[in-house]
């Protein structure tokens, strides 16, 4: 039996698979009962990629402007499962252990601590220099939402269906706002959150990069995991 074969996970990677191809095998490792990805019908590096490593895909029709809490909808209307999991599709997993649901709450919303790869350790990284790393933690709902499908469909829950910001609050923290309480499952994980593009660095070399920083990453020397609370 898969290690956490009572979650489907899924996400949305629409133009995004340069980044997406890098977090892929932290997902893999924890075994899944499925993954399931929204993408365009006409972004076939992410299809491909997803056929590679049995990913199921719902394939769409993209139109500008991106509609993140569209996207989210279609995949939680096409899964049948006690608990499923959203996650950016540029979110590295630091962790590989079985998410035991039985002690989980129906009416609650879980997440992980949460930190950031910045441009600069990028850019340190593209020109030869050691990145002076020290990741900053906090409490995000973003990357990694855990929830019961049952719970948010009896109370009619689902995301805004408008871009990604919504009276300067993320989509996502519009959904988490429809649940009793929001909660870490545990505090001694975290995910990484990899999307970091500002211009400065070209699609070609983030994906050269990414996996070098993530091998430093786990290597673990000189690096800092700041807690913030």
């Amino acid at each position: 039996m898969k290690l956490n074969s009572d979650i489907i996970a899924f996400t949305v990677c629409i133009e995004y698979s340069d980044i997406f191809k890098n977090v892929i095998d932290s997902w893999i490792k924890m075994e899944f009962k499925k993954v399931i990805v929204v993408t365009s019908n006409k972004d076939y590096k992410t299809i491909s990629i997803c056929k590679e490593y049995g990913f199921e895909v719902i394939s769409i029709d993209y139109l500008r402007p991106f509609k993140w809490g569209v996207y989210r909808n279609i995949a939680i209307n096409n899964i049948n499962n006690d608990w499923i999991l959203g996650m950016d599709c540029d979110t590295y997993l630091d962790f590989i252990r079985k998410i035991d649901v039985n002690t989980l709450k129906d009416n609650c919303l879980y997440g992980l601590y949460h930190g950031m790869i910045s441009i600069d350790q990028l850019i340190s990284l593209k020109f030869g220099f050691k990145p002076k790393i020290g990741f900053w933690f906090k409490k995000c709902m973003g990357p990694f939402q855990l929830f019961n499908l049952e719970y948010i469909n009896k109370n009619n829950i689902r995301y805004l269906e408008h871009s990604t910001i919504v009276n300067g609050k993320g989509v996502d923290w519009h959904f988490s706002r429809n649940f009793q309480n929001i909660l870490l499952f545990d505090e001694k994980i975290y995910c990484i959150n990899l999307g970091e593009r500002d211009g400065r660095i070209s699609k070609p070399i983030i994906s050269k990069l990414y996996p070098k920083l993530i091998t430093r990453y786990n290597n673990i020397n000189g690096f800092t995991k700041s807690v913030i609370k």
